[in-house]
């Protein structure tokens, strides 16, 4: 299973919302801690990006400066760092299926394919490109039984 990086932190929040016994609990748990583990790698990465990019202080460290009323870093070459944190974005994290996860990945899954909330905009892209995984899971694990 594939999951953008842009999508993690909404995937743990929307996990939280499902209803679920005890066992698709204890797996949603491990879901989300695989989850938070790559949020943490994520986190890791984009503050690499703005060490990078951001202006240092006289102690070394990112200026923050206010642009239009909010803090921001102090990126003189914005281009260059946009580009970059797109990219990041847009990097994909891998669940392997491993016998270890398949059954978490088959209760978080189901539960993920069952709710019926409607999404608008990003959260509407990120629910679609999350169940299309879901589905492949599930159409590839149908195929091997």
């Amino acid at each position: 299973m594939k999951i953008q990086n842009q999508q993690l932190e909404w995937l743990v929040q929307f996990c939280l919302k499902f209803e679920m016994n005890a066992k698709g609990s204890r797996q949603r748990s491990k879901f989300i801690k695989i989850l938070q583990e790559k949020i943490e790698e994520y986190r890791k990465h984009r503050q690499e990006l703005i060490e990078l990019y951001a202006t240092k202080d006289e102690q070394g460290e990112p200026l923050i400066i206010l642009d239009n009323g909010e803090r921001c870093y102090d990126v003189k070459d914005k281009n260059g760092y946009m580009k970059e944190f797109i990219e990041l974005q847009l990097e994909y994290n891998y669940i392997n299926q491993t016998e270890e996860n398949i059954l978490m990945l088959k209760v978080v899954g189901d539960a993920y394919l069952n709710h019926e909330d409607m999404f608008l905009g990003i959260e509407g892209d990120h629910y679609s490109c999350i169940c299309e995984e879901f589905e492949e899971l599930f159409n590839e694990q149908g195929q091997r039984n």
